[in-house]
């Protein structure tokens, strides 16, 4: 039984071994998959993260760069269009001061007007005195002359400054009514590019509204997946504490087991070494019975070759009595055996003497 058990415990222990690091081969390669995979989602979580907030990033800059365009074409526009209202203010400061020039020439006019009345009421005062009718009567041409001549250059300066009035009036009514249609040409084309800019901001903001509820959304994805990712190590730290717990249960009860398969094997060894010698004994006596059965064996065969040697001798001498000492009615024969007795004697001692003997 000791030799049966021995191989089936060695066996046995093996496999527990075997088994052992197994399982823990299995669960390590399976811990060390899991850890692998949790790394890699976040590996690549973390990538697309970050090429979406890349991607965001130059939406935004995009984005920025349009509206800046945008703005620093409405603030050319603007300029442009202050430019011509500045022009056309000065157009109109211009039309005013050429009224306010006019108006001053009317002053004028009614001051010379004035001031002549003024010369012939002077010179109504001097000359009263002089009744003379005909230096009256010459100061009465001569003031008459002077007015009319007074009074056509008036009238001329009138007519120019009238016709100057009037040219420049229709020229910059014209020049005022092209810059006004103009400007309200130009006012509907930048109010069409204010409302078209305005459509545009809108959708831009719809366009940053949605980017932004992405990048909320990714935030709460990446949140999850980072509480995902907690509590993934918080279990993979509690399973890695309870495999490392295991493994050192393990550990303790394979080092127990492996001291009780010491002993065992220990004395498993001084029992097979006491076998050993008791059945070292036994094949030296084993041997020793095999060298007295081959003597036994030797002895026997020549003990029987012997009596085979002595059988046939035997009939031999048998044989020869039969033939000497027949029983037979011959006289002659019996004369002659007893004459010759020596001769008989001779031959059965002969014949005795090749009998072999056995001890």
């Amino acid at each position: 039984m000791g030799l049966l058990s021995f191989p089936e415990t060695i066996s046995k222990l093996r496999s527990d071994v075997t088994s052992l690091e197994k399982t823990l081969g299995d669960r390590s390669v399976r811990f060390k998959s899991i850890l692998f995979y949790l790394h890699t989602l976040l590996r690549e979580q973390t990538e697309e993260i970050l090429r979406l907030e890349e991607s965001l990033d130059d939406r935004n800059e995009y984005y920025r760069r349009v509206l800046d365009d945008q703005l620093r074409s409405q603030r050319s526009d603007e300029r442009e269009l202050l430019g011509q209202i500045e022009r056309l203010d000065n157009d109109n400061r211009l039309l005013n001061s050429r009224l306010r020039d006019e108006w001053t020439i009317g002053l004028e006019v009614e001051d010379m007007r004035h001031h002549i009345g003024e010369v012939r009421q002077e010179i109504h005062e001097k000359r009263q005195d002089l009744e003379p009718a005909e230096r009256r009567q010459k100061e009465v041409e001569w003031r008459d002359d002077i007015r009319k001549e007074l009074e056509m250059d008036f009238h001329r300066e009138v007519l120019d400054v009238q016709k100057q009035l009037k040219v420049q009036r229709m020229s910059e009514l014209k020049i005022n009514e092209q810059i006004i249609e103009k400007l309200e040409n130009d006012g509907k084309e930048l109010r069409a590019e204010i409302d078209g800019l305005k459509e545009e901001i809108v959708g831009l903001k719809l366009d940053i509204a949605n980017v932004e509820k992405d990048k909320q959304s990714i935030v709460g994805q990446r949140q999850k997946l980072e509480e995902m990712l907690r509590k993934s190590k918080k279990q993979s730290e509690k399973a890695a504490r309870d495999l490392k717990r295991r493994l050192e249960e393990s550990d303790r009860i394979r080092n127990l087991t492996l001291t009780q398969h010491t002993d065992v094997l220990n004395s498993l060894k001084n029992e097979i070494f006491d076998v050993k010698t008791k059945l070292k004994e036994e094949r030296a006596e084993l041997a020793a019975c095999r060298q007295n059965l081959h003597t036994e064996k030797v002895l026997r065969a020549e003990t029987l070759e012997k009596h085979r040697l002595q059988n046939e001798k035997l009939a031999d001498l048998q044989k020869f009595f039969g033939l000497t000492l027949e029983e037979n009615d011959d006289d002659y024969v019996d004369s002659l055996l007893g004459e010759d007795r020596t001769a008989i004697f001779a031959k059965i001692s002969f014949l005795l003497s090749k009998i072999p003997v056995v001890e």
